[in-house]
Protein backbone atom coordinates (compact mmCIF):
# COMPACT_ATOMS: atom_id res chain seq x y z
CA UNK A 1 0.00 0.00 0.00
CA UNK A 2 2.57 2.01 1.16
CA UNK A 3 4.53 1.41 -2.39
CA UNK A 4 1.13 2.42 -4.20
CA UNK A 5 1.03 5.52 -2.85
CA UNK A 6 4.58 6.71 -3.27
CA UNK A 7 4.40 5.83 -6.93
CA UNK A 8 0.82 7.82 -7.11
CA UNK A 9 2.83 10.84 -5.30
CA UNK A 10 5.68 10.64 -7.92
CA UNK A 11 3.18 10.46 -10.25
CA UNK A 12 2.19 14.21 -9.82
CA UNK A 13 5.45 16.26 -9.25
CA UNK A 14 8.89 16.23 -9.70
CA UNK A 15 11.27 18.76 -7.85
CA UNK A 16 13.91 20.72 -9.52
CA UNK A 17 16.85 22.21 -7.40
CA UNK A 18 18.32 25.62 -8.30
CA UNK A 19 21.58 23.46 -9.61
CA UNK A 20 19.24 21.90 -11.99
CA UNK A 21 18.36 25.21 -13.93
CA UNK A 22 21.74 26.77 -13.62
CA UNK A 23 21.20 28.87 -10.30
CA UNK A 24 24.58 28.05 -7.92
CA UNK A 25 27.55 26.56 -9.19
CA UNK A 26 26.95 23.38 -10.77
CA UNK A 27 28.97 22.69 -13.91
CA UNK A 28 26.77 19.55 -14.87
CA UNK A 29 23.21 21.78 -15.74
CA UNK A 30 25.24 24.58 -17.89
CA UNK A 31 27.02 24.37 -21.25
CA UNK A 32 29.10 27.42 -21.37
CA UNK A 33 27.76 30.17 -19.98
CA UNK A 34 23.88 28.85 -20.59
CA UNK A 35 21.51 26.65 -19.24
CA UNK A 36 20.97 23.35 -20.41
CA UNK A 37 17.86 22.26 -22.04
CA UNK A 38 13.89 22.53 -20.50
CA UNK A 39 13.20 18.72 -20.96
CA UNK A 40 16.77 17.65 -19.37
CA UNK A 41 15.85 19.73 -16.55
CA UNK A 42 12.74 18.10 -16.04
CA UNK A 43 14.27 14.80 -17.17
CA UNK A 44 16.87 14.96 -13.98
CA UNK A 45 13.76 16.51 -11.90
CA UNK A 46 11.97 13.09 -12.15
CA UNK A 47 15.13 10.61 -11.69
CA UNK A 48 15.87 12.70 -8.35
CA UNK A 49 12.96 12.80 -7.37
CA UNK A 50 11.87 9.16 -7.91
CA UNK A 51 15.11 8.60 -6.18
CA UNK A 52 13.97 10.53 -2.86
CA UNK A 53 10.30 9.18 -3.05
CA UNK A 54 10.39 5.20 -3.94
CA UNK A 55 14.42 4.53 -3.12
CA UNK A 56 17.34 3.99 -5.20
CA UNK A 57 16.40 0.69 -5.89
CA UNK A 58 13.15 1.97 -8.57
CA UNK A 59 13.45 1.72 -11.60
CA UNK A 60 13.02 4.13 -14.26
CA UNK A 61 12.39 3.24 -17.93
CA UNK A 62 11.36 5.06 -21.29
CA UNK A 63 7.89 4.48 -21.48
CA UNK A 64 7.96 6.42 -17.42
CA UNK A 65 9.43 9.46 -18.92
CA UNK A 66 7.20 9.91 -21.96
CA UNK A 67 4.02 9.37 -19.46
CA UNK A 68 5.28 11.63 -16.93
CA UNK A 69 6.87 14.08 -19.38
CA UNK A 70 5.32 13.91 -22.69
CA UNK A 71 8.55 14.17 -24.36
CA UNK A 72 9.81 11.68 -27.17
CA UNK A 73 11.55 8.56 -26.57
CA UNK A 74 14.29 10.28 -28.81
CA UNK A 75 14.25 13.60 -26.97
CA UNK A 76 14.28 10.97 -23.53
CA UNK A 77 17.19 9.00 -24.88
CA UNK A 78 19.65 12.06 -25.85
CA UNK A 79 18.57 13.67 -22.29
CA UNK A 80 19.25 10.31 -20.42
CA UNK A 81 22.50 9.79 -22.31
CA UNK A 82 23.92 13.30 -21.30
CA UNK A 83 22.71 13.20 -17.94
CA UNK A 84 24.82 9.82 -17.36
CA UNK A 85 27.54 10.65 -19.13
CA UNK A 86 31.11 10.89 -17.02
CA UNK A 87 31.03 13.32 -14.45
CA UNK A 88 27.51 14.53 -15.07
CA UNK A 89 24.47 14.05 -12.60
CA UNK A 90 23.51 10.64 -12.11
CA UNK A 91 25.26 6.86 -12.64
CA UNK A 92 23.36 4.40 -14.29
CA UNK A 93 23.23 1.58 -11.64
CA UNK A 94 21.73 -1.10 -13.63
CA UNK A 95 19.09 -1.12 -16.74
CA UNK A 96 16.52 1.83 -16.01
CA UNK A 97 17.67 1.71 -12.76
CA UNK A 98 19.64 5.64 -11.62
CA UNK A 99 21.23 7.19 -8.82
CA UNK A 100 22.53 10.35 -8.12
CA UNK A 101 25.89 11.07 -8.55
CA UNK A 102 26.17 14.38 -6.33
CA UNK A 103 24.06 16.25 -3.70
CA UNK A 104 21.24 18.50 -4.75
CA UNK A 105 19.43 20.77 -2.76
CA UNK A 106 16.00 19.27 -2.40
CA UNK A 107 14.66 20.96 0.30
CA UNK A 108 14.70 24.66 -1.60
CA UNK A 109 13.48 23.09 -4.99
CA UNK A 110 10.82 24.01 -7.11
CA UNK A 111 8.25 21.47 -7.11
CA UNK A 112 6.64 20.93 -10.60
CA UNK A 113 3.44 19.69 -11.65
CA UNK A 114 3.47 17.04 -14.42
CA UNK A 115 -0.33 17.48 -15.91
CA UNK A 116 1.14 21.00 -16.83
CA UNK A 117 3.24 19.17 -19.55
CA UNK A 118 1.40 16.30 -20.05
CA UNK A 119 -2.02 17.60 -20.73
CA UNK A 120 -3.27 20.41 -22.95
CA UNK A 121 -4.36 24.13 -22.08
CA UNK A 122 -7.21 25.76 -24.53
CA UNK A 123 -5.38 23.84 -27.09
CA UNK A 124 -1.85 24.25 -26.13
CA UNK A 125 0.64 22.08 -25.04
CA UNK A 126 3.02 24.11 -22.63
CA UNK A 127 6.88 23.46 -22.87
CA UNK A 128 9.20 22.54 -20.35
CA UNK A 129 10.26 26.49 -20.06
CA UNK A 130 6.64 27.20 -19.56
CA UNK A 131 6.24 24.39 -17.05
CA UNK A 132 9.21 26.10 -14.83
CA UNK A 133 7.96 29.57 -15.00
CA UNK A 134 4.34 28.31 -13.96
CA UNK A 135 5.43 26.11 -11.37
CA UNK A 136 7.03 29.40 -10.11
CA UNK A 137 4.60 31.74 -9.85
CA UNK A 138 2.10 28.58 -8.30
CA UNK A 139 4.84 28.09 -5.79
CA UNK A 140 4.73 32.05 -5.05
CA UNK A 141 1.02 32.20 -4.41
CA UNK A 142 1.12 29.02 -2.08
CA UNK A 143 3.54 30.28 0.46
CA UNK A 144 1.45 31.46 2.82
CA UNK A 145 4.24 33.49 4.40
CA UNK A 146 5.34 35.36 1.31
CA UNK A 147 6.05 39.20 1.46
CA UNK A 148 4.26 40.35 -1.67
CA UNK A 149 0.99 39.55 -2.08
CA UNK A 150 1.03 39.30 -5.62
CA UNK A 151 3.82 37.52 -8.15
CA UNK A 152 5.22 41.26 -9.26
CA UNK A 153 7.51 40.56 -12.91
CA UNK A 154 7.99 41.02 -15.80
CA UNK A 155 10.29 38.90 -18.99
CA UNK A 156 13.41 40.27 -17.55
CA UNK A 157 12.33 38.31 -14.32
CA UNK A 158 11.35 35.51 -15.93
CA UNK A 159 14.62 35.87 -18.21
CA UNK A 160 16.75 35.97 -15.36
CA UNK A 161 15.04 32.62 -13.51
CA UNK A 162 14.67 30.74 -16.32
CA UNK A 163 18.40 31.95 -17.05
CA UNK A 164 16.91 32.11 -20.85
CA UNK A 165 16.95 35.16 -23.11
CA UNK A 166 14.66 37.78 -23.27
CA UNK A 167 12.84 36.76 -26.61
CA UNK A 168 12.77 33.26 -24.91
CA UNK A 169 11.00 34.80 -21.98
CA UNK A 170 8.98 36.62 -24.37
CA UNK A 171 7.44 33.76 -25.53
CA UNK A 172 7.00 31.91 -22.28
CA UNK A 173 4.71 34.77 -20.93
CA UNK A 174 2.94 34.56 -24.25
CA UNK A 175 2.34 30.40 -24.44
CA UNK A 176 1.14 30.09 -20.72
CA UNK A 177 -1.38 33.64 -21.13
CA UNK A 178 -2.36 32.29 -24.28
CA UNK A 179 -3.21 28.82 -22.28
CA UNK A 180 -4.62 30.38 -19.61
CA UNK A 181 -2.79 29.36 -17.02
CA UNK A 182 -1.76 32.75 -16.04
CA UNK A 183 -3.21 35.94 -16.43
CA UNK A 184 -1.12 39.84 -16.35
CA UNK A 185 -2.23 42.49 -14.67
CA UNK A 186 -0.97 46.44 -14.25
CA UNK A 187 -0.57 47.16 -10.62
CA UNK A 188 -0.87 50.77 -9.81
CA UNK A 189 -1.07 51.95 -5.78
CA UNK A 190 -1.85 48.73 -4.57
CA UNK A 191 -4.79 48.19 -7.30
CA UNK A 192 -4.88 45.69 -9.93
CA UNK A 193 -6.08 46.99 -13.66
CA UNK A 194 -5.90 45.22 -17.08
CA UNK A 195 -2.75 45.88 -19.02
CA UNK A 196 1.04 45.40 -18.81
CA UNK A 197 3.49 47.22 -16.50
CA UNK A 198 5.86 50.24 -17.61
CA UNK A 199 7.79 50.83 -14.57
CA UNK A 200 7.98 50.99 -10.96
CA UNK A 201 4.75 52.25 -10.54
CA UNK A 202 3.13 50.76 -13.17
CA UNK A 203 4.37 47.11 -12.43
CA UNK A 204 3.77 44.24 -14.32
CA UNK A 205 1.54 41.21 -11.83
CA UNK A 206 1.20 37.98 -13.05
CA UNK A 207 -1.70 35.66 -11.40
CA UNK A 208 -2.45 31.66 -11.36
CA UNK A 209 -5.56 30.80 -12.54
CA UNK A 210 -7.83 29.96 -9.78
CA UNK A 211 -8.96 25.85 -11.59
CA UNK A 212 -4.84 26.10 -12.12
CA UNK A 213 -4.23 26.68 -8.32
CA UNK A 214 -7.45 24.87 -6.84
CA UNK A 215 -5.61 21.69 -8.60
CA UNK A 216 -2.38 22.33 -7.51
CA UNK A 217 -4.06 22.36 -3.78
CA UNK A 218 -6.15 19.23 -4.43
CA UNK A 219 -2.62 17.67 -5.18
CA UNK A 220 -0.35 18.70 -2.33
CA UNK A 221 -3.75 17.64 0.24
CA UNK A 222 -3.67 14.40 -0.93
CA UNK A 223 0.04 14.09 -0.84
CA UNK A 224 0.08 15.47 2.65
CA UNK A 225 -2.48 12.92 3.31
CA UNK A 226 -0.75 10.41 2.00
CA UNK A 227 2.63 10.89 3.67
CA UNK A 228 1.71 12.68 6.77
CA UNK A 229 4.26 10.49 8.68
CA UNK A 230 7.33 11.45 5.98
CA UNK A 231 9.07 14.29 6.97
CA UNK A 232 11.33 13.57 3.95
CA UNK A 233 8.80 14.55 1.18
CA UNK A 234 7.06 16.91 2.84
CA UNK A 235 10.70 18.84 3.22
CA UNK A 236 10.61 18.41 -0.94
CA UNK A 237 7.69 21.71 -0.21
CA UNK A 238 9.86 24.01 1.88
CA UNK A 239 9.19 27.33 0.16
CA UNK A 240 12.51 29.67 -0.12
CA UNK A 241 11.87 33.10 -1.02
CA UNK A 242 13.55 34.27 -4.23
CA UNK A 243 16.63 37.06 -3.41
CA UNK A 244 15.29 40.50 -4.22
CA UNK A 245 17.17 41.45 -7.61
CA UNK A 246 18.38 44.90 -7.98
CA UNK A 247 18.58 45.88 -11.59
CA UNK A 248 20.72 48.93 -12.77
CA UNK A 249 17.69 51.15 -12.76
CA UNK A 250 16.87 50.74 -8.96
CA UNK A 251 20.73 51.14 -8.33
CA UNK A 252 21.19 54.25 -10.11
CA UNK A 253 18.56 55.65 -7.97
CA UNK A 254 20.29 54.62 -4.78
CA UNK A 255 23.45 56.55 -6.53
CA UNK A 256 25.51 53.57 -8.06
CA UNK A 257 27.75 54.52 -10.15
CA UNK A 258 28.08 52.83 -13.78
CA UNK A 259 30.59 52.46 -16.30
CA UNK A 260 28.64 52.18 -19.59
CA UNK A 261 32.15 51.01 -21.03
CA UNK A 262 31.23 47.96 -18.81
CA UNK A 263 27.59 47.25 -19.83
CA UNK A 264 26.81 44.49 -22.68
CA UNK A 265 25.03 46.33 -24.95
CA UNK A 266 28.40 48.82 -25.41
CA UNK A 267 30.91 46.03 -25.65
CA UNK A 268 28.76 43.76 -28.29
CA UNK A 269 29.26 47.49 -30.38
CA UNK A 270 32.72 47.38 -29.96
CA UNK A 271 32.57 43.94 -31.45
CA UNK A 272 30.42 44.48 -34.05
CA UNK A 273 32.72 47.26 -35.68
CA UNK A 274 35.89 45.32 -35.04
CA UNK A 275 34.74 42.15 -36.90
CA UNK A 276 32.14 44.20 -39.80
CA UNK A 277 34.30 43.50 -42.51
CA UNK A 278 35.29 39.69 -41.21
CA UNK A 279 33.33 36.86 -43.32
CA UNK A 280 33.25 34.19 -40.71
CA UNK A 281 31.82 36.14 -38.60
CA UNK A 282 28.99 37.75 -40.42
CA UNK A 283 27.73 33.98 -41.75
CA UNK A 284 27.87 32.88 -38.33
CA UNK A 285 25.61 36.32 -37.62
CA UNK A 286 23.65 35.60 -40.16
CA UNK A 287 23.25 31.98 -39.84
CA UNK A 288 21.86 32.93 -36.45
CA UNK A 289 19.11 35.80 -38.08
CA UNK A 290 17.61 33.36 -39.99
CA UNK A 291 17.26 30.74 -37.38
CA UNK A 292 15.67 33.35 -35.34
CA UNK A 293 13.12 33.69 -38.04
CA UNK A 294 12.09 30.49 -38.79
CA UNK A 295 11.82 29.98 -34.75
CA UNK A 296 9.58 33.45 -34.63
CA UNK A 297 7.26 31.78 -37.15
CA UNK A 298 7.38 28.29 -35.33
CA UNK A 299 5.58 30.19 -32.66
CA UNK A 300 3.17 32.15 -34.24
CA UNK A 301 1.83 28.85 -35.72
CA UNK A 302 2.24 27.38 -31.93
CA UNK A 303 4.11 24.68 -32.89
CA UNK A 304 6.36 24.77 -29.63
CA UNK A 305 7.75 21.43 -30.02
CA UNK A 306 9.67 22.43 -33.17
CA UNK A 307 10.36 25.85 -31.66
CA UNK A 308 11.75 24.34 -28.54
CA UNK A 309 14.14 21.91 -30.62
CA UNK A 310 15.18 25.29 -33.07
CA UNK A 311 15.79 27.27 -29.79
CA UNK A 312 18.47 24.41 -28.87
CA UNK A 313 20.08 25.44 -32.39
CA UNK A 314 19.85 29.11 -31.81
CA UNK A 315 22.17 28.94 -28.45
CA UNK A 316 24.34 26.58 -30.36
CA UNK A 317 25.12 29.14 -33.05
CA UNK A 318 25.47 31.80 -30.05
CA UNK A 319 28.30 29.77 -28.53
CA UNK A 320 29.79 29.15 -31.92
CA UNK A 321 29.81 32.73 -32.18
CA UNK A 322 31.46 32.86 -29.29
CA UNK A 323 33.67 30.73 -29.26
CA UNK A 324 34.91 31.93 -33.11
CA UNK A 325 35.58 35.82 -31.16
CA UNK A 326 37.83 33.85 -28.65
CA UNK A 327 39.77 32.42 -31.29
CA UNK A 328 40.33 35.91 -33.45
CA UNK A 329 41.43 37.18 -29.75
CA UNK A 330 38.46 38.47 -28.08
CA UNK A 331 38.85 37.99 -24.46
CA UNK A 332 35.99 36.79 -22.59
CA UNK A 333 35.50 39.93 -20.53
CA UNK A 334 34.69 41.59 -24.00
CA UNK A 335 31.96 39.38 -25.38
CA UNK A 336 28.46 39.30 -23.59
CA UNK A 337 27.23 36.26 -21.85
CA UNK A 338 23.70 36.74 -23.35
CA UNK A 339 25.29 37.74 -27.01
CA UNK A 340 22.08 36.23 -28.44
CA UNK A 341 20.19 39.78 -27.00
CA UNK A 342 21.96 41.67 -28.96
CA UNK A 343 22.57 39.71 -32.53
CA UNK A 344 19.64 42.31 -34.71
Amino acid sequence: MAATAAIQLNNRFSVVPPEFYGKGCSMQFRSGARRCRSSKILAAALLSTREVVLGNSCTTSYADFTSELHYSRATIARDVTELTASGCAFKRTKQSKYATAFEFDTKHGLPVYHFLRTETFNGIRLTGNDVLFASNVIRHYLNVSREQKYFIGGEKRVSSFLGVATSTAHGVIYRTMKAGIIRRFVMHDGKLDTGKGINKDYQTVYVIDDEILKRVKAIRKEISRQNAEKEAVKSLFTVKAEPKRADEQQNRRAGVHYDKYALPEYKFQKLEVAFSSDKIYQDIRQRYLQLKTVWFDKLKKQDFDSADELEDELNDVADELKRYLQSRGASLEDIPINIWEYIK
